[in-house]
């Protein structure tokens, strides 16, 4: 069925909706005043529906003492004025509307509270009742006064299959809705979408003080699966919530072997926190069922299995120091592979918690899959290499010598061609620094050799027959050729330094890093000389030619051209730079 969302022929007299809103009584105490049906918004509200939205409870108490049969009219969302006072939290309108229902009811005593029922029961489009809606909004007072009316009506599920106590169970500070509904004659519905129930919500929402509630009410809830074949505490488990596991626990221990559905790997609470590396939580279930670390999924695999494949690190440091969880490290899954081959595949489990496991004194390295693989098989087929770790010998192994003795000419092998590729590299790049620098210190020298001279002859040239200021620059006092005169002596000192650390530089070849630092220095007040070398230039040009604007501004923008050269030379050598420094950051970076 389609939602009318409005009417556009209905609309209420401006004047009418203007006093309700303000809180007008007066307005509506005139006797001539018609309150009929016919005064309805687009939405179909009546003027009651109005008063009520805007909290107006002697308006609202007005009206229906001149028209009651709007009490229970409802706008075009099926919507009575209860829920329109419910949704907007206005407890004296609520309050005002049950007594005027009751009042009608006591002048018709064989209606058996046909117009309470009627007020507080009804269900708009979402199929929601003013309980929903209060719940909804939070407001306690409200939730507590609807429940206390009606004490006897099971409040049915909404649209979107939740109850008024899932509702409340949902909520982090629902504490005190659960217990006004909970307090009903009857026993409330406690169900809401996916097949979850109020305890999964409390669950899921982490509030215990509901947990404690609920368990009193519905103790047989606390191994109900939902749809999908999770328990409260998977969901426990699941929000890091050792609390409220232990509490549930404490109930009922069976629920510690429950599985999930299988299309989530048929997996306990106990898969599920070691899946969020949730240590406290994997505790507190081993202490109500210590025996639970046995089970397995669907695949097969354990809680090592799954710590190691979702890199749960301080689940991995809890199990190998776990004496009687020993044997965790060399079961197979269906597929053969125990841990240590899920280890060997792993490409981004941090070195540390694969020595935990790898070092393990229990740890087989030559357990071999269903494909006949080893773990260090599997670390060479997925392109990583044989790793040293993996084909460390172990005392006491039954393992033939011959196999061991060819993975330990592979290993040897493979470590020699990697020192040799190392020692060559070194090489290369010695050589090609040496031949940089030397590049670098003649163009440092040019440098100091051109701003020199440049000192000496300064633009516009010196005094001649001036008496004291005889022989002083004629352009001393322009701003432009102060500015020449700074950048001219910073790149002086910054290319005659650059010489300098590259002669001596030479003298640290029995120290690569010492002698790598002065080139390094070099380089870098040789970019500082370029840049105050071009300043100095194009000060001194605006210095001598400062009365042709034209000519000014055509000399500085074709000089600036260079420091755009310059920056964008620079940044790409420093991005080049960066990457060769910092390669896993911009794997990182290149992935998102």
């Amino acid at each position: 069925m389609d939602v009318v969302l409005y009417d556009a022929t209905k609309r209420m007299d401006s004047n009418l909706y203007k006093a309700v809103k303000d809180g007008n009584v007066q307005y509506l105490d005139d006797q001539h005043l018609d309150l009929s049906d016919t005064h309805l918004t687009p939405y179909h509200n009546t003027i009651l529906h109005v008063a009520a939205h805007f909290g107006m409870s002697e308006c609202v108490a007005k009206i229906l003492e001149k028209k009651p049969n709007l009490i229970c009219q409802v706008n075009l969302k099926d919507e009575n004025p209860l829920h329109i006072a419910a949704r907007e939290k206005k407890f004296d309108v609520v309050e005002a509307l049950i007594k005027r229902a009751k009042e009608l009811d006591d002048q018709d005593p064989e209606s058996g509270g046909k117009t309470r029922q009627e007020l507080l029961r009804a269900i708009n489009v979402d199929g929601d009742t003013a309980l929903h809606l209060a719940v909804r909004e939070e407001d306690d007072k409200i939730v507590k006064l609807l429940v206390e009316e009606d004490p006897d009506f099971k409040h049915p599920l909404n649209k979107a299959e939740e109850t008024p106590l899932y509702l409340a169970a949902e909520r982090r500070y629902g504490d005190s809705m659960v217990k006004s509904i909970l307090a009903s004659k009857i026993l409330p519905g406690c169900t809401g979408p996916s097949g979850r129930t109020a305890l999964h919500a409390a669950a899921i929402f982490g509030n215990t003080a509901i947990i404690k509630m609920l368990l009193e009410r519905y103790e047989n809830l606390i191994d109900e699966p939902d749809t999908e074949g999770w328990t409260p505490l998977h969901y426990a488990a699941r929000r890091y919530n050792s609390n409220i596991a232990g509490k549930l626990l404490e109930k009922n221990k069976s629920i510690g072997y429950t599985c999930t559905s299988q299309k989530h790997d048929e997996s306990t609470a106990l898969h599920i926190a070691a899946a969020r590396d949730n240590e406290e939580v994997i505790e507190e279930i081993l202490d109500h069922c210590p025996d639970c670390w046995e089970m397995v999924n669907n695949k097969g695999r354990n809680i090592l299995h799954i710590a190691v494949d979702t890199e749960a690190r301080e689940v991995i440091k809890y199990i190998v120091n776990k004496g009687w969880l020993e044997s965790l490290m060399n079961q197979k899954d269906f597929e053969g592979n125990t841990p240590l081959h899920l280890v060997a595949s792993s490409e981004t489990l941090n070195l540390k918690y694969k020595d935990d496991i790898i070092n393990h004194p229990r740890a087989n390295m030559y357990a071999f899959n269903n494909q006949n693989s080893s773990p260090a098989e599997v670390a060479s087929s997925v392109g990583k290499g044989i790793r040293s770790w993996l084909w460390k010998p172990r005392g006491g192994r039954n393992i033939a010598k011959r196999e061991e003795d060819d993975q330990g000419n592979i290993h040897k092998e493979q470590l020699k061609r990697s020192k040799e590729r190392e020692e060559k590299m070194r090489v290369k790049k010695a050589e090609a620094l040496k031949k940089t620098s030397k590049s670098l210190t003649l163009v440092a020298t040019l440098i100091a050799t051109i701003t020199f001279a440049a000192a000496f002859a300064v633009p516009g040239g010196y005094e001649v027959n001036r008496g004291s200021e005889e022989g002083m620059a004629v352009l001393v006092r322009e701003a432009s050729f102060k500015a020449f005169v700074v950048a001219n002596t910073i790149a002086v000192m910054s290319s005659t330094s650059s010489v300098i650390f590259y002669v001596f530089a030479a003298f640290y070849y029995f120290d690569e890093v010492d002698q790598g630092q002065r080139y390094k220095w070099g380089f870098y007040l040789v970019l500082i000389a370029i840049v105050a070398m071009t300043g100095s230039f194009i000060s001194g040009s605006y210095a001598m030619m400062a009365h042709s604007l034209s000519l000014v501004i055509t000399t500085s923008t074709i000089g600036s051209i260079t420091f755009l050269i310059y920056f964008f030379e620079v940044q790409r050598l420093f991005k080049l730079w960066y990457r060769k420094l910092f390669p896993w950051q911009h794997s990182e970076e290149m992935q998102d």
